[in-house]
């Protein structure tokens, strides 16, 4: 039997309120994927590597508001000088490594498609939300990007978040099963780029 979905509702990933007569659990990508997770992979990190681990995830937040001012401000550079006051150096290389890239054509995506979208939908008796950094459509074919600053080993589990987001988008009738469907990790930082097909 198939489960039920309802129809994508595009808003800001935040808490979803049910009825009294039927709660829902509400799940994030995120949640779902660190749940999938080896717990012994966990176990084995270094605890020497926690602080940069936090400091990762601050320099993630910001690059997402980087892909933010991409869209909607005409003066990044000044943008970058305020968030990175420490770092101008490498961002500015890493917002060139953006800039020169043709597969996906990241900055046609910006300045055409969806960048940080939030959403949530409902399968069976549980809500699922999540944030897309950056999709859209640019000659007929479907991107859907993730900008990371960790490690690529954890590429497979980029790209398992980003199925999850094509799924949402599909189910929400926003793109469709016959479009060509392209899955793109990129690690600006480190100049990496891995691209996949999404297979529904």
């Amino acid at each position: 039997m198939q489960s039920k979905v309802e129809r994508l509702q595009i808003r800001p990933p935040v808490g979803v309120s049910s009825s009294a007569g039927e709660r829902s659990a509400a799940s994030s990508v995120t949640a779902l994927l660190e749940n999938q997770s080896s717990k012994v992979s966990q176990a084995q990190e270094d605890p020497s590597q926690w602080l940069d681990h936090f400091k990762l995830v601050s320099h993630g937040s910001l690059t997402h508001k980087l892909m933010q001012a991409l869209k909607y401000s005409h003066n990044v550079d000044a943008l970058i000088d305020r968030w990175f006051q420490t770092q101008k150096s490498e961002v500015h290389q890493a917002l060139n490594f953006l800039k020169s890239l043709n597969e996906p054509p990241l900055m046609k995506l910006i300045e055409e498609g969806h960048v940080e979208m939030g959403f949530s939908y409902r399968e069976d008796k549980q809500i699922i939300d999540g944030q897309i950094d950056l999709w859209g459509i640019v000659e007929q074919k479907v991107w859907i990007v993730d900008c990371k600053t960790g490690s690529i080993r954890y590429k497979d589990k980029a790209f398992s978040q980003l199925e999850y987001y094509a799924k949402a988008l599909l189910k929400s009738k926003m793109i469709a099963h016959d479009q060509s469907i392209h899955l793109s990790v990129i690690y600006p930082f480190s100049e990496k780029l891995f691209n996949k097909t999404f297979r529904a």
